[in-house]
């Protein structure tokens, strides 16, 4: 019987690696281990710091890798203007365009800063974190800018928070060695969390709504895992365009989404507190979702999702959405623990998604970009110089 039972599993993980199956680019493309979770196996975040040095600059070790830069560690006095690091997601690392074209190089063509472009595709503020304090340990800078992708930040960062019910380390580990190796096992596991998001099986009820208060302090969920991260109305907060849009509800936010906001005045305080201890300022911009440069919401990526959402039972409607609430609940965090917040939004409304957006994607066209990085060179102008 038992050998019966292993035959039959390789036969199954030998078909799905031949035929295919819905989500299995993942399993090729990323890589999931512990140190950020999900991440693109051919991320330079992956890759040794001191890859693209020469010999003698691992020898000496006054540099390291970044993005595939060599950058010295020590910023050259010779050279005008503040030394500005910057960490994000694929907002911050210009996915879709030219890496001359992203905002931090755009701020160095155009407003002659010295700039480091650390962002990292899939991140989220977490992960920024622990690379600035590992990895960039050694970097000096003067200026460090956490972009905060509005689109998908904020429910991501639920992925590092302390309530979420964690497997012992051997179990997590084996865990993510199976997903990056078993085309079976991936594909379980998808499917798993695609049943328990239609069906609510796990979550959901147990996730009562709360008040939006924004000094909600004890609005918590219960603990959760990856599969019951879905919210009283069935809105699953890991789902790209359902995460986003539990942050628009228009009676308020849940319990999911309050403690989202907590984990970001956690990580923004840390953030704060490692640059400062580095002798660097900290600040943060907003990088708005499409919806938000439009006014209303929008999905140039899945233009049904309300469609999609009704037919699982979640009544809501693109007009009732509070498309600015994220915004003014992140302002209201920095101005509490006083750190800046540039917000490029208005200036982006004013060039339109056609040309602020890349085609049917999220992520910001050249033009788009452009205005980043003026609206930050501005703040940097007044602030720093």
């Amino acid at each position: 019987m038992l050998v019966g039972l292993l035959a039959a599993v390789l036969l199954a993980e030998a078909t799905l690696r031949l035929t295919g199956y819905e989500g299995d680019y993942e399993r090729a493309t990323f890589r999931f281990q512990s140190s950020y979770d999900t991440i693109r196996k051919d991320s330079w975040a992956l890759k040794s710091s001191d890859a693209c040095l020469s010999d003698d600059a691992r020898e000496t070790r006054h540099a390291l890798c970044v993005n595939g830069d060599a950058i010295p560690l020590q910023r050259s006095r010779n050279t005008p203007g503040p030394r500005v690091l910057f960490l994000g997601d694929s907002g911050t690392l210009g996915w879709g365009v030219d890496s001359a074209e992203a905002f931090p190089a755009r701020m160095k063509a155009d407003a002659g800063l010295t700039t480091v472009n650390a962002g990292v595709y899939g991140f989220h503020n977490f992960d920024a974190l622990r690379l600035y304090q590992t990895r960039l340990a050694g970097l000096e800078v003067d200026l460090v800018v956490l972009g905060i992708f509005m689109a998908n930040d904020l429910n991501y960062n639920l992925l590092a928070g302390d309530l979420r019910a964690r497997y012992p380390a051997p179990i997590e580990s084996a865990r993510a060695w199976l997903l990056d190796h078993s085309a079976l096992w991936h594909f379980v596991s998808q499917r798993a969390l695609a049943v328990n998001h239609r069906y609510r099986i796990i979550g959901g009820a147990a996730q009562k709504q709360t008040a939006d208060n924004q000094n909600a302090k004890d609005a918590r969920p219960a603990p959760y895992s990856r599969l019951s991260m879905i919210d009283d109305i069935g809105l699953h907060l890991l789902h790209y365009r359902q995460g986003e849009i539990a942050g628009y509800r228009p009676d308020g936010d849940s319990a999911f989404m309050n403690y989202a906001y907590i984990l970001l005045e956690q990580v923004l305080r840390e953030f704060k507190t490692t640059a400062r201890e580095r002798g660097a300022r900290f600040a943060v911009v907003l990088l708005p979702a499409p919806s938000m440069i439009a006014g209303e919401y929008i999905s140039p990526v899945e233009p049904r999702i309300f469609q999609n959402m009704r037919q699982m039972g979640i009544e809501l409607l693109p007009g009732q959405l509070d498309i600015t609430r994220p915004t003014r609940r992140v302002r209201t965090i920095c101005e509490r623990i006083q750190i800046a917040c540039i917000d490029p939004t208005p200036a982006l409304r004013t060039i339109g998604t056609e040309q602020a957006l890349l085609p049917e994607d999220d992520h910001y066209a050249a033009a788009g970009h452009q205005v980043i990085a003026a609206q930050i060179a501005r703040w940097i102008a007044r602030e720093l110089r």
